[in-house]
């Protein structure tokens, strides 16, 4: 996690709740699928956390998608792309169903840290690598004009929605993301979605 990464969790989480790093924890890559162990840290990590889960991870914007001067998104909605899910193997009926819902699962008015000049609300794609994205991800993401995408965000949401938890989730914006070449950038201001159509 980077540096603003940890400032801005910390000012997520308040006074009354810790900051958990999961590379820290034993959550050295989220772009690929977990572990069963991987699943347990985080499952460990979030009940620590109640029933409102802070999650801060790291994203790229999408080229022409994001004002000047904005460095953070604050997850209103997910488009799952790649279709994974850290829900493989047996399921433990213990810590939720199989399949979970994963729509109303965010909850951006809970993210107090929002800073009108340095943050936009919006839906974020999930996909298999936020450095470059594949021809498919980057006509769905310009097509619905999603501001952000990242590699870490979707696994950790989905395992919230399993435990019955809610997500209160920011994307730092870490530079731009590669597009397909002879993919057309976006022109004009950024459209803001409330929702999406695919779900993780």
């Amino acid at each position: 996690m980077s540096v603003q990464g940890h400032d801005v969790a910390e000012a997520l989480a308040g006074s009354k709740a810790g900051v958990a790093v999961l590379s820290r924890i034993g959550v050295r890559n989220l772009r690929r699928p977990l572990s069963r162990a991987e699943v347990q840290v985080i499952r460990a990590a979030a009940a620590d956390d109640g029933l409102l889960v802070g999650y801060v991870c790291a994203g790229k914007a999408v080229p022409g998608a994001i004002p000047a001067g904005v460095r953070s998104v604050v997850v209103a909605d997910h488009a799952n792309l790649t279709w994974l899910s850290p829900l493989t193997g047996p399921n433990d009926e213990r810590f939720g169903p199989r399949f979970p819902v994963v729509a109303g699962v965010y909850r951006p008015e809970a993210v107090a840290v929002r800073q009108a000049r340095e943050s936009l609300q919006g839906v974020v794609a999930g996909v298999r690598d936020d450095r470059r994205l594949t021809a498919f991800e980057a006509a769905v993401v310009a097509r619905h004009g999603m501001p952000a995408v990242s590699t870490e965000l979707v696994a950790v949401s989905i395992l919230a929605a399993h435990m019955g938890f809610t997500v209160a989730a920011i994307v730092i914006v870490d530079g731009v993301c590669e597009m397909p070449a002879g993919h057309t950038e976006q022109t004009g201001p950024p459209r803001v979605s409330r929702g999406a159509d695919e779900h993780g």
